[in-house]
């Protein structure tokens, strides 16, 4: 009689013991024991995989308080005899401890290793789908080699997660909501195609503002074509509390006035559409690793990490700039392996040029009138 799914994961579920080979992509070990919560942790190490161990202990005991971690040493982590024997002397020992092994991570030759001992021992392995996030009981002596477990809900805690990759989060700001003037300001932003050509020009001044440490700004140059767009678009600042307008001079109450102008005024209405998606997003996060990375907004979700940046200037005319976002967004993808995922806001277009390389890079692009739809997008984009 075939088992059900339900008796599959009751199978994971009664294990006390997780056997893990430690590798780079430190989610494939760190996410089933903190969802079946072992009573302990064995490690399966090679000498190149040192500091990742060290972060991911350091992730499994902050994901499951009082689980015991410790580890067993691969010289050789391709020499497939000392794997299996290695594995086979691992699991005689705790034989009495309901261990299941893990064989997802490692090398390839760890895995067979793995496998071949856990049979001669009658020991259950499995493997995580990162992408499906689902996990399969293995057993290649059988005619049913593979019994797939349903998805499993992945519940991470984001500093926890990011720990397992050696990164530790150093700030982070709270990203309060948009009130109503500011959410008419937004809806008539990403709405009128009249604002589009002068909204980088505002944003450029905000940030010469920041630089010269100076809390007014004389709006000139501005083209004679695009005076009234841009006047408009001071006014409906202004209207929003931000701005002050005094002729050609512009003046930022508060620095926190100068940022929203400078393009925070995106982040935020980012921040509350993802808000709106129960994803728990965080604002404005600062991580190092050691050296120090600052993501517009990010989130857990099934598992999976999403870094979501988003830039106000005019990335369709600058190539150099707009390849310049995409690589910064290309580095980040090491922030938290390969259950990375990046997504682009860009109030503009997109060069076509920096797109192609986004689309290569699997970033997710969402640009120019598409924003307005980001909730939808986003929906669309983490139910995948």
């Amino acid at each position: 009689m075939k088992e059900t799914v339900q008796q599959l994961d009751d199978v994971l579920a009664k294990c006390k013991v997780h056997f893990c080979l430690v590798s780079e992509q430190a989610a494939v070990n760190l996410l089933p024991v903190a969802y079946y919560r072992p009573k302990e942790a064995v490690l399966f190490v090679s000498h190149k995989m040192h500091e990742t161990a060290d972060q991911l202990q350091g992730a499994m005991e902050k994901a499951v308080p009082g689980i015991k971690v410790s580890r067993i040493a691969i010289q050789d982590p391709y020499d497939l005899n000392e794997c299996r024997n290695v594995f086979l002397e691992a699991l005689m020992v705790r034989e009495d401890d309901q261990p299941v092994i893990n064989v997802t991570g490692g090398t390839k030759i760890m895995a067979i290793g793995a496998v071949t001992a856990a049979y001669a021992a009658m020991v259950q392995t499995f493997y995580l789908n990162e992408q499906k996030n689902t996990i399969s009981l293995i057993d290649p002596y059988k005619e049913d080699a593979q019994r797939n477990v349903s998805s499993i809900a992945m519940r991470m805690n984001l500093e926890t997660y990011l720990a397992a990759y050696g990164f530790k989060v150093a700030d982070s700001n709270p990203t309060g909501s948009l009130n109503s003037k500011e959410q008419s300001l937004v809806v008539e932003l990403l709405s009128m195609p009249s604002m589009k050509e002068v909204v980088p020009r505002l944003n450029e001044l905000a940030v010469e503002a920041e630089k010269s440490k100076s809390m007014t700004v004389s709006s000139a140059p501005v083209s004679d074509d695009l005076m009234q767009a841009f006047d408009t678009l001071c006014d409906r600042f202004e209207s929003a509390g931000h701005l002050q307008v005094n002729g050609r001079a512009l003046r930022f109450p508060t620095e926190n006035d100068r940022f929203f102008v400078a393009g925070g005024w995106l982040e935020r209405y980012v921040f509350n559409e993802l808000s709106a998606l129960n994803v728990k997003p965080v604002g404005n996060l600062v991580v190092r690793n050691p050296s120090q990375n600052e993501l517009d907004a990010a989130f857990m979700h099934d598992g999976t990490f999403y870094i979501v940046e988003c830039k106000t200037g005019n990335l369709y005319h600058d190539l150099e700039k707009a390849k310049e976002v995409v690589y910064k967004l290309e580095t980040l993808s090491k922030v938290g392996g390969r259950k990375t995922r990046l997504v682009l806001v860009s109030y503009r277009e997109l060069h076509p040029k920096a797109k192609e390389r986004a689309l290569k890079a699997n970033i997710k692009v969402i640009e120019g009138p598409e924003v307005r739809r980001f909730r939808e997008i986003m929906k669309g984009l983490i139910s995948q």
